[in-house]
Parts: C-alpha cells; structure tokens; sequence
C-alpha cells in the first residue's frame, strides 16, 4: 500500500495519462546502437493522422512544449502551403527541415514507431500547414516529410536544451538568399585579380583588399570607381539594373 500526501496527488494529477501516438514510415529509420531516436521520412498523409485525433482535429496537445504558437499567414507559412499545393514531382522534405519530436521513449513495430509521450518541439508551424492542407482536401501524392524523434529522459536538462537547440537558429536576411544566384559566382571571379567586389546598383565597386595594382592603373586613368563605371562588363550592368530595386527593398 502507498500513502499519498497532498503534493503526490497534485503532482500526478497535473501529469495525467502517458500519450502514445503511431507514426507509419515510408523507409527503414535510421538510428544508433544507442537506441536514443530515430530519423525517418514519412508519408504526409500518414503524418497528419499522427498529429490528428480520430475525429480530425489537430492534438495541440502534442505542442504544448513548443516555444513557439502559430504564426498564421506569414511568408514563410505561406510559402509551405504553397509547395504543399504544387503539382511537381518534387518531393516536400527536399524543401522543408522537417520536424523534432522528443519523447520518453520510441520503438519499431512492423513498419511504424510507436512513440510514448511525443511532444513536437519543433516544427509546429510546417504542422499546421500539412493539416491545414489536408482539411482543405489536399492529397499526399506520394510525398514525404523528414521526422526525427529523441528520446530524452524527462529528469534533467536534456529535453530543455533540446528545445532551445532546434529553436535557435539565426535569422536570414532575405537579401543574403540572393547569393545563390548564379551571377555572384560570376561576379566573384571578375572582381577576383582586383580584389573588389561590384557595388549594388551598378554605378562602381566597393574596393576590399585594394590591389596595388589596381589602384595605380585607376590613377593612371583618372577615372572613379563611383562616377566612371564606363569599365564595369556590361552583365553586370544590365543585370544591376533589372535587380537594382529588388536588392534595395531586402535591406
């Protein structure tokens, strides 16, 4: 017999019944010897009903140690829908990080894990898109969504810092995306025997390391980085021009 004090009922009441979910997986996860979690990609469909009760509904339950709450319409939510919604072959977790789930414990059964206590601690917003989709009539097509699942035990700081890790990324300016463009590498290798780099807009160049060499010959000719830009190659020029207002709106 065990005798429980004010506090023991308090404290197993706030802890209620142990959540156990079921995850179908597309392939084989992946996982240690250690048995600590899983990576895995499953089918969006199968995702959904993992994050949904019987009768559809969203288990908010399952975020309730996320930091963060739905941030609604937002670029970054918006453009989730959007892929959600394409029509390519492409598949979905090609373009999204994919979600964290930390539980108490996680294991293989056939081809699904069986994970007890799962809380979603990152990843709630990719969440609510895939089962905004889904409400809206959307279709799987054969799509996957990367899934990884820790399991952390509930003593310690484990789980705490778990969260912070997934929910501490530094912000990308929109502007820094556009050096994936195929005209920096370009311009990368012009500006390289000057050591400079073409400025935004096209009317010069910001000097970086600069070259002697480049220097004198500037003087020889009179001219100015800022007012002749007679000598910049006219693809940068013309290509200055064209992105000249959409560089400027992402400062």
């Amino acid at each position: 017999m065990e005798y429980l004090n004010a506090a023991d009922l308090r404290e197993r009441t706030a802890r209620g019944a142990k959540a156990v979910a079921q995850l179908v997986f597309t392939e084989t996860p992946m996982s240690t010897s250690l048995g600590e979690g899983y990576v895995c990609l499953a089918r969006l469909d199968e995702y959904y009903r993992f994050i949904t009760s019987d009768n559809e509904a969203l288990r908010l339950e399952l975020f309730e140690s996320n930091v963060r709450d739905y941030a609604g319409s937002t670029a970054v939510n918006n453009a989730i829908g959007e892929t959600l919604r394409s029509g390519t072959g492409e598949n979905f977790w090609w373009f999204n990080n994919g979600v964290t789930v930390v539980a108490d414990a996680a294991q293989i059964a056939g081809k699904k894990i069986v994970v007890r206590e799962p809380q979603i601690v990152n990843g709630l917003q990719t969440s609510h898109e895939i089962y905004s989709y889904f409400q809206t009539g959307g279709q799987h097509s054969d799509r996957s969504l990367l899934v990884k699942i820790v399991v952390a035990p509930e003593n310690g700081t484990a789980r705490d810092r778990i969260i912070r890790a997934t929910n501490s990324q530094p912000q990308l300016p929109a502007g820094a995306l556009r050096a994936t463009e195929s005209i920096c590498p370009r311009m990368s290798r012009w500006s390289r025997p000057w050591s400079c780099w073409p400025a935004v807009g096209g009317s010069g160049i910001c000097s970086r390391a600069g070259s002697p060499t480049w220097r004198s010959s500037w003087r020889r000719s009179g001219g100015s980085p800022r007012t002749d830009p007679s000598w910049i190659p006219p693809w940068f020029r013309n290509w200055s021009r064209r992105n000249d207002e959409g560089i400027r709106s992402t400062r």
